[in-house]
């Protein structure tokens, strides 16, 4: 059979057309893939804390990667909220959206302490909050972030809630059996301070109401946000992250021993048995608990941490960034 001239003519146009619209979603995909949502929730004690750690963010993003970063601003007068803006360059986009505690007033009560205030509640309103957004990688205000986020944002989490890494020691999960009976039974759980959130999956299985609701039947106020996460998504459910995105400050040889380590944290048990390994691989640091850079000078990677709290501020005191 032979193929008249136009026909070939048309075979070609096909093929050309056909290239470029390949080479156009390739294209579009690999510049998708270039950008990084993050998240950051802060008060007025944090703010400054808040600052550190987004400048850790964009200095040590690659060039190419293109960051639009948003700060849930609690209770943060205007002019102060509006500070965060002066982080923006080029392939930085940054976002303030001020918000009050009074309109979370609906959610349960919080038991109050040093490191974990009323502001956390607000990772329930995520979804109603970012409804532009569908994915995001929230980042607590305690943390360095050593490297670039563009692999752990495009992490494929389309069949689930979230991804997030395993703290080292377990918890006690409550559950209820076909009786209605609780019970607590011993499970490793996640950490809450770096989660790679599906808001487009949490807000179509209402998520965040199922949360809410179990914050508001929490009378005796003896679970925190962390916890609400860890009962409504259990940790079977999830994805799991290396622990370079999140590694604990207090982490150490012997921590890693008592809790088991190497079960948490498989497949990359092989690769992170000493904390020198996962340290030196670490990309993001979170000083959760009471061992903080502003405290304590002897804290992971604290004099890098100080590098970049005297480059938000010249006249950088560590006092007078304690929370209040």
């Amino acid at each position: 059979m032979k193929f008249s001239k136009v026909a070939w003519i048309s075979l070609g146009v096909l093929i050309i057309v056909g290239g470029l619209i390949f080479g156009c979603v390739q294209f579009a995909n690999r510049k998708n893939s270039d950008d990084v949502y993050l998240l950051f929730n802060t008060d007025r004690n944090y703010k400054e804390y808040t600052k550190i750690a987004m400048k850790s963010a964009i200095e040590n993003k690659n060039y190419d990667s293109i960051y639009h970063i948003d700060v849930l601003c609690v209770d943060i007068p205007g002019k102060e909220c509006d500070e965060f803006k002066s982080l923006s360059k080029e392939n930085v986009e940054v976002r303030v959206f001020p918000e009050k505690l009074s309109s979370i007033a609906h959610i349960g009560q919080y038991k109050i302490d040093k490191y974990v205030t009323r502001t956390d509640l607000f990772k329930f309103k995520f979804t109603d909050l970012f409804l532009d957004r569908d994915k995001v990688l929230y980042i607590d205000s305690d943390t360095l972030i050593r490297k670039d986020l563009k692999k752990l944002y495009n992490t494929n989490i389309s069949r689930y809630y979230l991804a997030a890494v395993m703290r080292l020691e377990p918890d006690y999960i409550p559950f209820v059996d076909k009786q209605g009976r609780i019970f607590q039974k011993e499970e490793n759980y996640y950490n809450c301070g770096v989660l790679l959130l599906n808001l487009d999956k949490m807000r179509k299985d209402k998520i965040p109401e199922k949360m809410i609701e179990a914050k508001n039947e929490d009378e005796d106020r003896l679970y925190h946000t962390q916890r609400i996460f860890n009962v409504i998504i259990p940790p079977r459910t999830i994805k799991k992250l290396s622990p370079i995105y999140n590694d604990n400050g207090r982490w150490n040889d012997e921590y890693i021993k008592k809790f088991h380590y190497y079960k948490v944290f498989f497949p990359y048990s092989l690769r992170y048995y000493t904390i020198e390994k996962l340290d030196k691989d670490a990309a993001i640091i979170h000083y959760s608990g009471f061992k903080k850079p502003w405290r304590d000078p002897a804290a992971k990677y604290g004099e890098e941490w100080r590098k970049f709290a005297t480059s938000i501020n010249n006249d950088f005191d560590e006092k007078s960034l304690i929370e209040k």
